[in-house]
Order: structure tokens, then C-alpha cells, then sequence
């Protein structure tokens, strides 16, 4: 359970039976939107209505809360520490006073999934293929996955789930295992590479085209960003650099850094390089190039993707029925094409569509 304790100038508690508390939604959707104007459209209130809210939440904690900058409003370090408990605390209200029942079939409103290109082309497609056969209301909108907010939009209840690759997780978070994945080699045909054996020596003489997600190096040479506690790889090759390649050679940078999974195809077809991509990706578009696949000259540990979720939404009957639906159509992503599945409606189960 969350307690928000504001405190008056003083150190004097508040009577919580006289506590405003919209002034706590005012709050969370100035920490979402860090800006006056767009908080006051996602309230329906006025603009002089959030400014007027503000300012009586900054003299009940005795902090300015926001400074206006010319990116807008900056939260305080007093504002940071009270973004969590706050969205925590509006989310737990929202589920007990929203529905308990959740029917797919009549429901209506968005979920947002964080994902990579990678993810949107070798998983989703079944994914989407059953959300629109048991949920024809639903809309579903992909958030970019290379975006360093990851965490602060979970934690403000924007994004529902997330796929990728975490290292850890704060408690506040969930995880279950989706899908593990292997890298492979892309390369143009005839390309030296696609002669002979294939070596260490070999491939790393070769120009190769490297994939950060973020496409600001935010990475660095461990291959992982981390975000209040949750630290997540966006760039895949590094995973054969820690396992097969002396320290001194893995500083070697590649000759061109990409921020999206589907430039590379053809960007190793007009340049000659090759590239490090997830199996299941360039499987799914190697028929529309010409890409030869090689298995690396090492071992190394699978790629597994993690879906991920905020813990305020564990029991949430909505999210329970789009996890669900979720893993069995990844499960069937292997084996049947999307037009094919067969997804017949699920029993209700309850609750309201997720953020958007």
C-alpha cells in the first residue's frame, strides 16, 4: 500500500479527510505531460484551473514541485521522488473503483506496448492478428522502445507492456519470459564471408553495421541503458563481444550505427557490410532481399526477450487478458502464418482497456 503524506511548511501534517485529491491528478498529469497547457486538455480543465491546482499542492509540500525551462516544465527532486507513489496510489484507485470484469468482444480504448521494430515484425503480426479477432474495439499503439523514458512512462501508467531485453528490474516491475532468439550473420551474396570457413579472424576484419536503439550511444561499451532501476540492452552485438572477443578488439567501433532493426537489410545490400541481426528477424526478411545468413564462429547465450509490466496492474483484469493473449500469440508466431490462426473469442474477464 502507497501512503502519501503531504507535509505544510513547518513540518505540520495534513488532515487527508480535508485533502483535495485532484490536486494529486493535477500533479501526475503535469509529471506526464510537463506541460501546463497539454495537463490542462488531458484533465478537461482550464489552463488557469492546473496553475491554480499547482500552486496550492506546492504550498501544502513547500516546494516549487515544477520550474518552467525552455523543454517545460522540470520537475523538482521533491517532484521526481513523488511521481512513483502518486501514479501507483491514482492506479490502485482506478482498479478498485473501475470494473471488475473485463469482456474483450465490447471492450473499447487503447493499449500501448513498448517494442523494437525487431519486435513488431517477428511477433506481432499473430499478436495483432487475435487482438483483432477477440477485441475489435481495442486499438493497440506501439511506443518506440529506443526512447530513454521507458521506465518514467510505465511508472505513469502510459505504456502496458514492454518487450525487450532487461538485465534488472526493480521490484516495482514484472517479468515474464516471451521468447529466446540466437544471433546470425547478414551479408550480401558473394560477399568474402560467404566463401570458405568462417572465422573470428575473418569476421572481425569485415565492416560490420551495429544497432543501438537509442541512436545516441547512450549504451557505451556495455551494450545496456538503465532508467530508474531498469536496465535494458539496445544493442544486441555486444552480447558476441563479451563472449568471444578479446577486451582490446570489442573497442574496435563499427563502421555505421543504426537506430532501427529494418534499416540494415538494405543497407548491407548497398554497402557490402554485414551486420548482427536476431534470427527470427532476418528470417522474416530475407525474402525480400537477397541477405545470405552464416551462423557465428562462436557460442554465445540466446537472446531472450522479457514482456515486462508495471506491478500496479498485476491483478487488473484487463492486463491479465492481454498477457494472456499476448504469450499464446507468440507461442503461435512459429507455427501457423497470422492469416491462419483461428483465434476464436475468449470468455470476459474483466476490467478496461489499459493507457491511451
Amino acid at each position: 500500500m502507497v501512503f502519501i503524506c503531504p507535509v505544510r511548511k513547518g513540518g505540520g501534517g495534513v488532515d487527508l479527510a480535508r485533502f483535495d485529491l485532484n490536486l494529486l491528478l493535477v500533479f501526475d498529469a503535469v509529471m506526464r505531460e510537463r506541460s501546463v497547457l497539454r495537463a490542462s486538455r488531458t484533465l478537461n480543465l482550464t489552463q488557469s484551473a492546473v496553475s491554480h491546482a499547482l500552486g496550492r499542492l506546492r504550498q501544502l509540500l513547500d516546494d516549487e514541485l515544477f520550474l518552467r525551462d525552455p523543454a517545460g516544465m522540470r520537475p523538482t527532486p521533491r517532484a521526481e521522488a513523488l511521481a512513483v507513489p502518486v501514479a501507483e496510489a491514482l492506479a490502485l484507485l482506478r482498479a478498485g473503483l473501475g470494473p471488475t470484469r473485463f469482456d474483450p468482444a465490447e471492450a473499447r480504448g487503447t493499449f500501448t506496448l513498448a517494442a523494437s521494430d525487431y519486435v513488431a515484425v517477428a511477433l506481432l503480426p499473430h499478436f495483432l492478428a487475435a487482438l483483432r479477432d477477440q477485441a475489435p474495439g481495442v486499438t493497440l499503439r506501439i511506443f518506440p522502445l529506443g526512447r530513454l523514458d521507458l521506465a518514467m512512462q510505465m511508472d505513469n501508467g502510459r505504456v502496458d507492456l514492454a518487450i525487450s531485453w532487461f538485465e534488472t528490474l526493480p521490484t516495482r516491475f514484472r517479468r515474464m519470459e516471451l521468447v529466446a532468439d540466437r544471433e546470425t550473420i547478414v551479408a550480401p551474396p558473394g560477399h568474402p564471408l560467404t566463401q570458405g570457413p568462417l572465422t573470428l579472424e575473418r569476421l572481425l576484419a569485415t565492416p560490420h553495421i551495429a544497432v543501438d536503439l537509442t541512436g545516441l550511444d547512450e549504451a557505451g561499451d556495455s551494450g545496456f541503458v538503465e532508467e530508474r532501476g531498469l536496465k535494458r540492452r539496445t544493442r544486441i552485438e555486444r552480447l558476441a563481444n563479451e563472449h568471444a572477443v578479446p577486451l582490446a578488439i570489442q573497442e574496435k567501433p563499427p563502421a555505421l550505427t543504426v537506430p532501427s532493426y529494418l534499416m540494415v537489410p538494405d543497407l548491407v545490400m548497398a554497402s557490402g557490410m554485414i551486420a548482427t541481426l536476431p534470427r527470427r528477424l532476418a528470417e522474416a526478411t530475407r525474402h525480400r532481399h537477397d541477405l545470405v545468413l552464416l551462423d557465428p564462429p562462436f557460442d554465445y547465450p540466446a537472446i531472450r526477450l522479457d514482456v515486462i509490466w508495471h506491478g500496479m496492474t498485476e491483478n487488473s483484469p484487463a492486463h491479465v487478458w492481454l498477457r494472456a493473449l499476448l504469450t499464446e500469440a507468440v507461442a503461435r508466431a512459429g507455427q501457423t502464418p497470422p492469416a491462419a490462426s483461428g483465434f476464436t473469442p475468449s470468455r470476459p474477464v474483466g476490467g478496461e482497456p489499459g493507457s491511451g
